[in-house]
């Protein structure tokens, strides 16, 4: 009904058998006063049966095209959580350096995770996953995965501290600031 939207995600994933139906249930929607949003996951866009069922199209860059929208990005999403989440400021950075494939959808898991991992009310650096304290440029093996997460996990828990975190690993910290700069590894300095 009125004030309502109804958000079609992937319209160039309607099947061809499919875009009648989809075009007349659109209409039935638009019809009653309901707002008919439609995302799309790749050009050239909105297969023609459907391009009727939409007023305006806007092309929304890639959020690592938009970087300085995180702030308020995060803020919302964190509201939607709920209860009251807060991110500390030293999270923001990690936030900044990720490609962000996946998008705002990928930016809302990585918070949601971390607001369920957290152990203050709000978000904290070490709350984030692994793969955010590191900013690689090639993709990682599974076993280079699992190291720069092993390394980071133990960089989190010495607090920052690179000599405390290479004696638990047992390796030196000469390894473990090669391995730093190798997997683009970068926490809040405190050690």
């Amino acid at each position: 009904g009125p004030g309502r939207a109804l958000i079609l995600r992937n319209v160039d994933d309607v099947r061809p058998e499919d875009e009648a139906a989809v075009a007349e249930a659109l209409d039935t929607a638009a019809a009653r006063g309901t707002w008919v949003v439609g995302t799309l996951q790749r050009a050239p866009g909105v297969p023609e049966p459907l391009r009727h069922c939409f007023l305006e199209a806007a092309a929304v860059p890639a959020l690592r095209h938009r970087l300085t929208d995180l702030p308020a990005l995060v803020d919302c999403l964190l509201r939607r959580i709920g209860g009251g989440v807060e991110c500390a400021p030293e999270v923001l950075p990690p936030l900044r350096r990720h490609d962000w494939p996946g998008n705002v959808r990928e930016l809302s898991l990585v918070l949601s995770k971390a607001a369920a991992a957290r152990r203050t009310y709000r978000i904290e650096a070490g709350d984030l996953p692994p793969s955010l304290h590191s900013a690689g440029s090639r993709s990682l093996s599974v076993w280079e995965a699992s190291e720069r997460d092993t390394l980071v996990q133990a960089l989190l828990e010495a607090d920052g501290n690179k000599l405390l975190a290479a004696q638990r690993l047992g390796i030196s910290r000469t390894t473990i600031y090669r391995k730093m700069r190798a997997y683009g590894i970068t926490l809040p300095a405190r050690g």
